[in-house]
């Protein structure tokens, strides 16, 4: 009676006092959103790293999106931050052939190497122990640890830990209330549909920009051919002039279309916006003009986003340019970056929040829906090719973000850019 009385009351060790923690987690109590928060905080402090997330395949298998992001030192969470397959291969490729990715010194794994650059050392990353999530067979996403510090060697009982935290992700998805997981799959089949259909149009007009880019080429070589074979003032010589003229034209046009179709971010990073948005000042007085001048409000030590810097450059100069058009008698242009406290979906976390606003003319309701459509433009027809709103919207959604329009008729327009953060500010 003794010894089974004393085995009784031998203490769990950490780790099965945090799997049976995380048992106990009941979605159709919770929600799935608060289940993965706690499911993260448990399994950050019982493995002692800095950060713990859950990370969901999106876009048939194209990306995984982080569904929750603990911070343990701030006590913060996150999500919405998109990692594509086609920036990182290797590592999506070993997600599916590997129960759990254990790197000791994750820059010289070769399978997370690929994530060194852009997202391992902004972050100071040294260590990771990953555990791909599976249901039915198939990997739906990944539990993410990711140790800030020394090199680390992972435990066979840490790493039999990620693995059942894992599969316990897995059947908390399966138990989750019916009617939340309808409305979230509703949601996501209506958005992935809508997405789907803007990215084979844009991959059908890069295409055919593509070529008729090449026909341009060969257009604006003859003209130049005629001008240099024509008198100085003929006829002759100034109608090439003009095919020149309507070719370059031509040519911007179809990297407007190039740029809409390439929904694939060349060097996406973890980066500060305010410092991207300083460094491009002197770049957005050019694009503003004289007689527009550019305030800014510039918050620091917000928070990162992972989103290629190059994109955050043509998004502020765009909407630039068309706060400028706005006001053809001149005005101020405002750009401002603060933290949010708000995700870019409505929920409490953390995100970066980036205006560009006017006070200028505004838009009418009737347009209001149709401003981001590809082609459509209020302009002249020889001012605007009516994308630059089109390549906003795509890029910011295709980094987690969102873009969202407040404006009024005569009080001017506001652009609201919304990026969820990969690692909350001070």
């Amino acid at each position: 009676m003794k010894s089974r009385a004393s085995s009784n009351t031998v203490p769990r060790r950490p780790l099965e006092e945090a799997r049976l923690a995380i048992t106990r987690l009941s979605p159709k109590k919770l929600g799935l959103t608060t289940t993965f928060q706690e499911i993260c905080k448990i399994a950050a402090d019982a493995i002692a790293v800095e950060r713990a997330g859950i990370w969901l395949l999106v876009d048939e298998g194209a990306a995984i999106r982080c569904a929750c992001l603990y911070e343990r030192s701030k006590g913060r969470y996150s999500e919405g931050t998109v990692l594509r397959r086609s920036d990182f291969p290797s590592y999506f490729d070993h997600l599916q052939i590997r129960k759990t990715i254990p790197a000791e010194v994750a820059s010289h794994d070769p399978r997370t190497d690929e994530l060194t650059l852009a997202y391992l050392e902004p972050l100071g990353i040294i260590s990771l122990l990953d555990g791909a999530i599976h249901s039915h067979d198939r990997v739906i996403g990944v539990v993410c640890h990711e140790h800030v510090g020394p090199a680390r060697e992972w435990t066979t009982e840490e790493k039999d830990f990620v693995g059942s935290v894992a599969d316990l992700i897995a059947f908390k998805i399966q138990s989750a209330k019916l009617a939340e997981v309808q409305l979230q799959l509703h949601q996501t089949t209506v958005d992935q549909t809508a997405y789907q259909q803007r990215i084979k149009l844009a991959h059908v007009a890069a295409g055919a920009a593509h070529d008729f880019r090449n026909l341009l080429t060969v257009i604006k070589g003859y003209a130049n051919l005629i001008s240099a074979d024509s008198p100085g003032n003929s006829a002759c010589t100034e109608m090439a002039r003009q095919i020149v003229d309507a070719a370059k034209k031509g040519e911007e046009l179809t990297k407007d279309l190039m740029a809409l179709g390439d929904n694939n971010s060349r060097h996406p990073a973890v980066v500060d916006v305010t410092t991207i948005i300083s460094q491009l000042i002197p770049l957005l007085r050019q694009t503003a003009g004289t007689r527009h001048r550019i305030e800014t409000e510039l918050a620091t030590g917000i928070g990162r986003v992972f989103v290629d810097p190059l994109l955050i450059e043509r998004v502020v100069m765009n909407l630039v340019a068309n706060a400028r058009d706005a006001m053809p008698a001149g005005g101020p242009i405002k750009v401002s970056v603060s933290r949010n406290p708000w995700d870019a979906r409505g929920k409490p976390g953390s995100s970066v929040l980036l205006e560009v606003s006017d006070q200028g003319t505004g838009i009418a309701p009737a347009l209001r829906e149709r401003i981001f459509e590809p082609f459509f433009t209020t302009k002249e027809r020889h001012e605007g090719t009516g994308l630059g709103l089109a390549i906003v919207k795509s890029g910011i959604e295709l980094a987690g973000g969102i873009v969202e329009l407040l404006t009024e008729p005569g009080k001017g327009t506001t652009f609201r850019i919304l990026l969820p953060c990969v690692a909350s500010g001070i």
